[in-house]
């Protein structure tokens, strides 16, 4: 009676387990297009699975906890409210774009030639355990045992 009043156009159904023509009936049949079902004690954990087995396999939103049902009322009526518009992000934020950046827009990583006498990349630092590496090496996979 409540969403009715509300202007959402609801009816009572039966749980899977008081009778038929129940939920997933309806699930199945394409009469239910959203479901609110917050689960509450254990013969409800039975009806749930049914419910959201069957939501899944027929494409029908379910909604689980009050925090989730609550923005789903928020976005219905923003949908009711405001047309749906996409943008690129781009165009909602003005972005500088660095001369030195590709065509995608990242910038490239400076390629500045190694000091004489530094290691090479991957190798660990002066007076490091043997086998460390730094924390600028790449990752590389280790075996063990023999090959």
């Amino acid at each position: 009676d409540f969403l009715n009043a509300q202007g959402v156009p609801a009816e009572l159904v039966y749980k899977v387990n008081e009778g038929r023509p129940n939920v997933v009936d309806r699930i199945k049949s394409g009469g239910i297009h959203l479901i609110i079902n917050t689960p509450l004690g254990r013969e409800s954990f039975y009806d749930d699975g049914a419910i959201r087995t069957n939501a899944i396999l027929h494409g029908v939103l379910c909604v689980t906890t009050l925090t989730a049902a609550a923005a789903t009322v928020q976005a219905i009526r923003a949908l009711r409210e405001h047309a749906v518009t996409v943008s690129a992000l781009q165009d909602l934020y003005e972005v500088s774009v660095p001369a030195e950046a590709d065509a995608g827009g990242v910038p490239r990583a400076a390629e500045a030639p190694s000091p004489a006498g530094s290691e090479p990349t991957g190798s660990a630092p002066a007076g490091s355990e043997p086998g460390a590496l730094s924390s600028t090496s790449p990752a590389v996979p280790l075996t063990t045992g023999a090959a």
